[in-house]
């Protein structure tokens, strides 16, 4: 069975840039306190924080940096137009040749449902700019089948879910590990992910649920099912989740 996450999106996660001109610190750390939001799940306020910062006097690269963390936001609450929109502004701003150009391109590849190209693309910004936490995200993310049947390859997914977790050890790289442990049946160390996830966030509907599968698949029926039917009851996108299990 396939492990699907409710937040799952072309761009499933937004990415934290390591900003190289001096003159934008102080932009970027504007930009970081929208992230924060959008790491909350607020993401309708962290949209209204990002249209309040004037790019006027941004770099090229922080431009496009604001524009992507934009998209990343539209894309959490599903609003794919709006997310293509400013995806495209953010490439078309990138400086050429540099890391944020690179990884733009490779999501709008994406985006056009052009997954050969956007592998060709990564594999030459993870050998240009090693250590990537995007890159290793969006790798993760295309082996674990998001974007294509034809490229499904777990092992390759595990390996790069865990470099970002490794990189950056939030919620969005958790939950992506997690997915992987699942999909790969390695159902103790989702279910260590998912529990410490629930733990952190007891009213996320969401975590309750995918702590609630990892533990029935682990064998923990009773307790897993209940943990499911829970979220289940309280939230739609959990009750069609779950009627897909048990639904058969």
């Amino acid at each position: 069975m396939k492990f699907f996450s409710a937040f799952s999106f072309i761009f499933l996660m937004f990415f934290f840039f390591h900003c190289t001109h001096s003159t934008d610190v102080k932009e970027w750390k504007k930009i970081k306190k929208g992230e924060i939001l959008v790491e909350k799940s607020a993401f309708h306020s962290a949209l209204n924080y990002f249209f309040l910062i004037d790019p006027t006097n941004f770099s090229d690269d922080s431009k496009a940096y604001l524009y992507r963390s934009i998209s990343h936001t539209y894309s959490k609450i599903g609003l794919i137009d709006s997310a293509n929109f400013y995806l495209e502004k953010a490439a078309k701003i990138a400086p050429r040749g540099s890391y944020f150009y690179y990884v733009t391109k490779a999501e709008m590849a994406l985006s056009n449902h052009q997954t050969s190209s956007a592998l060709e693309t990564l594999a030459q910004v993870d050998k240009k700019f090693q250590n990537k936490e995007e890159v290793a995200c969006l790798l993760s993310q295309i082996h674990s089948g998001n974007y294509g049947e034809g490229f499904f390859d777990l092992s390759k997914a595990e390996k790069y879910a865990l470099r970002a977790f490794r990189l950056n050890q939030n919620n969005s790289n958790k939950e992506q590990l997690g997915t992987v442990y699942f999909e790969a049946e390695k159902y103790k160390l989702a279910t260590k992910i998912f529990k410490e996830m629930y733990y952190q966030e007891s009213n996320n509907h969401f975590y309750k649920f995918y702590y609630g599968q990892s533990l029935f698949f682990e064998g923990k029926e009773k307790k897993g099912f209940q943990l499911m039917k829970s979220a289940a009851e309280n939230n739609d996108s959990c009750k069609l989740m779950f009627d897909e299990i048990f639904s058969n």
